[in-house]
């Protein structure tokens, strides 16, 4: 599972991300203010919910706004 993980602050991050590792998991890639895209099994989630040191946790799967709503969004101003 890939997972965005925000450490508590700048100082944490790179205990956090050992942390991380040590709970199973890999850090892929860092990101803006202190946050870490996170790959652990879904079995491992609870070992990472329990580490010290972060702010959030949150999925990495987001959505766009995207779509086909054109016929229903009017931007001209005689809609």
């Amino acid at each position: 599972m890939t997972l965005v993980v925000t450490a508590e602050s700048a100082d944490h991050v790179g205990s956090l991300a050992a942390a991380i590792e040590g709970a199973g998991g890999t850090v892929d890639e860092r990101l803006e203010f202190g946050a870490m895209r996170v790959e652990i099994a879904t079995s491992r989630i609870d070992d990472l919910c329990g580490l010290d040191g972060i702010e959030s946790i949150e999925t990495a799967a987001v959505l766009g706004v995207e779509g086909d709503a054109g016929e229903d969004v009017g931007l001209d101003s005689k809609d």
